[in-house]
C-alpha cells in the first residue's frame, strides 16, 4: 500500500488546531493531556485526527511521548486514511495508556484498526505489549472465554453466538496486544471480528474479572489490587 507523505502530521501540528482544556494531572505525574482536534483536508476530502498532546515539568518525557505518538499517527496515515481518532488517555505515575482508531476507505464498509499505544514511563519510556502489563504469557482459552460473554451481549442483535466469538478469539491469528488500561478496567479493542461489517469493537473488563490471568508483580495487579 502506498502511504500518506511523512509531512502529513506535521502538517497538522502546524496549522491551527482546536484545543481542549488539558485534563487535570495527578501531582505526582507531573504530566497534563490536551486533547487536540485538527481537520485535514486533501484532495479525496476532509480527514478528521483527534490525537493527545503531553506537557509537564518532565519535558523530556512529554517530549519523548508526543514524538513516539507522531510517528504512530505518520506509520498509519495510509493514502486512503478517511479518520483517525484517539481512546481517552489515561496517564499514571509510571505509566500511560491511549491509543487510536483508523479507518480507510472500503468497499461496502470502511475498514477501521486499531493502534495501541501503551507505554511504561520508568526507568525509561518503553512501549508495554500486554503481555508485559499482565505480568507472564497470556492464557489465551481463559481470556476469550472472559471477553466472549460481553461480545455475545453486545452483539445480540446478529446471528452470532457466544461460542462463536470464542472460536474467533482463540484462532491462532488474533492478537489480544489492542489493549487500553485504566485504574478500573481493561479495555480490548478488535478490528474485523467476526466480519468486516461489525467494524472496530472494544469491550471493557474490569479487573476482578481478570484475577488469576495477572502475575502479583505485574502492573494490572497493582491496579486490580486497591
Amino acid at each position: 500500500m502506498i502511504k500518506m507523505r511523512s509531512s502529513f502530521v506535521l502538517a497538522l501540528l502546524a496549522a491551527g488546531v482546536l484545543c481542549h482544556p488539558a485534563s487535570a494531572a495527578p501531582a505526582d505525574t507531573q504530566i497534563a493531556v490536551k486533547n487536540v482536534t485538527a481537520n485535514f483536508r486533501r484532495d479525496e476530502g476532509k480527514v478528521l485526527v483527534k490525537y493527545p498532546q503531553f506537557s509537564g515539568k518532565n519535558t523530556a518525557v512529554c517530549k519523548k511521548l508526543n514524538t513516539l505518538v507522531q510517528r504512530a499517527m505518520n506509520e498509519n496515515a495510509y493514502h486512503d486514511l478517511v479518520e483517525m481518532t484517539f481512546s481517552k488517555t489515561f496517564v499514571d505515575t509510571d505509566s500511560v495508556s491511549t491509543g487510536f482508531t483508523f479507518f480507510r476507505r472500503g468497499g461496502a464498509h470502511r475498514n477501521g484498526f486499531y493502534v495501541p499505544l501503551n507505554y511504561k514511563l520508568k526507568p525509561q519510556i518503553k512501549k508495554m505489549s500486554v503481555e508485559e502489563f499482565f505480568g507472564r504469557k497470556i492464557d489465551k482459552e481463559k481470556l476469550s472465554a472472559i471477553v466472549a460473554k460481553p461480545m455475545a451481549r453486545a452483539m445480540s442483535d446478529t446471528s452470532m453466538k457466544e461460542s462463536d466469538f470464542y472460536n474467533d478469539l482463540t484462532a491462532e491469528n488474533r492478537p489480544f496486544d489492542g489493549f487500553l488500561f485504566d485504574k478500573d478496567k481493561v479495555t480490548f479493542t478488535f478490528s474485523n471480528l467476526g466480519c468486516n461489517a461489525f467494524g472496530v469493537q472494544s469491550f471493557e473488563i474490569p479487573y476482578k474479572d481478570l484475577r488469576g490471568l495477572f502475575a502479583a508483580s505485574s502492573p494490572a495487579y497493582k491496579y486490580a489490587a486497591r
